[in-house]
């Protein structure tokens, strides 16, 4: 996780990956990480079409898990700041993740605190 080789390696393979067609473009010599990047990519788009029609209260914690998969998973394969950087400033990011996954943070957050106020036995999904 964050090795400046295996980082650069995957950034590396990732343009090799999306000059081909991507997952229509099965090819064996493809890193799998790329796959799984690509996976998660379009989670969080369709996670973000799905938050945008509406959510709130205890339905809206379903639309942090692949928001913040998406966030940690891409913050694993970052080396150093110019990475990070470029990721932000480039297209790759879906419009208004960031922004969308505090909002869920910020529509959780009451929601936990009152759960940790009760006497109410928290389950693993809330």
């Amino acid at each position: 996780r964050n090795s400046s080789i295996l980082c650069d390696q995957f950034w590396c393979d990732w343009e090799s990956f999306c000059q081909g067609d991507g997952m229509g473009d099965a090819d064996s010599s493809d890193d799998p990480m790329c796959y799984l990047l690509d996976a998660s990519h379009n989670l969080a788009v369709s996670t973000l079409v799905e938050l945008g029609k509406g959510g709130s209260g205890n339905s809206i914690i379903h639309f942090l898990k692949p928001l913040s998969s998406f966030l940690h998973f891409i913050a694993s394969i970052c080396a150093n700041s110019e990475t990070v950087h470029s990721i932000l400033d480039s297209e790759f990011l879906p419009e208004g993740l960031i922004s969308s996954s505090m909002a869920v943070c910020t529509v959780l957050a009451p929601l936990i605190s009152s759960l940790n106020a009760s006497d109410h036995h928290i389950t693993s999904e809330e």
